[in-house]
């Protein structure tokens, strides 16, 4: 983690989402409209260009605009508006909205590894709200066709539990271990619950336009699966 801490970065992006909602009264729906925050919220004009394999998007402050790089997809292209998004809210640089006085703000090599670390977590983090990534896993377990799966679930517990308590992360990890993977004498299965748990993470990363693989560093971060893989490993 960079200078910032975790929780302050979740904070902050939480404030901005509800910032949106409230002045532009907009309900939030997945995918989270990056795009939309960017160009509402900051006045920033996103343009797409070709910048050659691998390269990144950027943020032109003087130009208020954000450059995406066409050879991206979208959900990299996401992730990129909401990094730049990110130096504006986490203060890594001056901007203001209504006028070109906008400037970088000058630092070392080593801060700037920071500030990107710190940036990155905050595009997850408005990307993939912590409440909408507990409840999309909550909703994907219930609805789950698959008969061996469900097999496994207390669908009763879990819709109590969720009810009483939310969708918080400390409360997904409690239906994970005590609703699920346990056969009618509650006695572990010999199913693999990593394996079981990471398959549902092609299904959410589309919903929320995100990459599998930042999803799973997401739900890692947030300690909802990290658990179970690491038993995952040590079982092989």
């Amino acid at each position: 983690m960079g200078a910032q801490n975790r929780e302050s970065i979740e904070q902050e992006a939480e404030i901005l989402l509800d910032e949106f909602r409230k002045q532009f009264h907009q309900q939030l729906r997945l995918p989270i409209p990056v795009e939309l925050i960017a160009e509402l919220l900051y006045k920033l004009r996103l343009d797409i260009t070709n910048l050659g394999r691998n390269a990144p998007g950027k943020l032109i402050l003087n130009e208020k605009r954000i450059v995406l790089n066409s050879a991206d997809g979208i959900p990299r292209q996401r992730f990129t508006v909401a990094h730049e998004i990110g130096h504006i809210c986490l203060r890594h640089v001056f901007f203001n909205a209504e006028s070109d006085r906008s400037k970088s703000l000058t630092t070392s090599p080593k801060n700037k590894k920071e500030m990107e670390d710190d940036a990155n977590a905050f595009a997850a983090s408005l990307l993939m709200p912590r409440g909408l990534v507990c409840e999309s896993f909550l909703r994907e377990i219930l609805d789950h066709k698959d008969a061996k799966w469900r097999n496994l679930v207390n669908l009763k517990g879990i819709r109590i539990m969720a009810k009483r308590g939310g969708f918080r992360p400390r409360l997904l990890n409690q239906l994970l271990r005590s609703y699920i993977f346990q056969n009618n004498k509650g006695h572990p299965t010999k199913l693999k619950r990593a394996t079981l748990l990471l398959s549902l993470i092609p299904r959410i990363a589309t919903k929320f336009q995100v990459s599998k693989e930042a999803l799973a560093r997401r739900v890692r971060d947030l300690g909802l699966i990290d658990e179970f893989i690491v038993q995952e490993k040590q079982a092989t």
